[in-house]
């Protein structure tokens, strides 16, 4: 019997799906690696808020999605790298994808999903206080998916 898929595994699959997005510089968490991150990383992690539905199994998480790069030659960060991701993701979902989207898992034994919309919460934006040189950048998506 499949597994029934979690929130941070929908948005990872869907963000991966997205035009213009790598989907081997996307994940649950950051790698250690900083080449890895060179050229850009995003995180993506469900967040208390948004709600299961309470009559038909509709799900509705709030989503973090934190980008990163990372100069690994200076101590400057790359905010413009960082930022790029965040500005690919909300370009792709304003372009108005093809929603429904499906979603059919390649890793694991997991139930399709099958995501109705998505749209950013907030602007991107910078945080800046890194000592070294990475820069970070985040903002939050509003996800509605169900199981197919």
């Amino acid at each position: 019997m499949p597994l029934q898929p979690t929130s941070d595994l929908v948005a990872v699959n869907f963000i991966r799906s997205l035009v213009g997005i790598v989907a081997a510089r996307v994940a649950t968490t950051l790698p250690k690696d900083d080449e890895a991150i060179e050229d850009g990383f995003l995180v993506v992690t469900a967040i208390p808020g948004g709600s299961p539905g309470v009559y038909v199994a509709l799900r509705s998480p709030v989503v973090n999605l934190t980008s990163w790069a990372v100069n690994r030659t200076s101590g400057k960060p790359p905010w413009g790298r960082a930022n790029q991701i965040l500005e690919t993701v909300y370009m792709a979902l304003i372009n108005k994808p093809a929603l429904p989207r499906k979603l059919v898992f390649t890793e694991g034994d997991y139930e399709d999903a099958q995501i109705l919309s998505a749209y950013l919460l907030t602007e991107p934006a910078r945080v800046p206080g890194d000592e070294g040189s990475y820069a970070r950048y985040t903002t939050e998506m509003m996800l509605h998916w169900r199981l197919t």
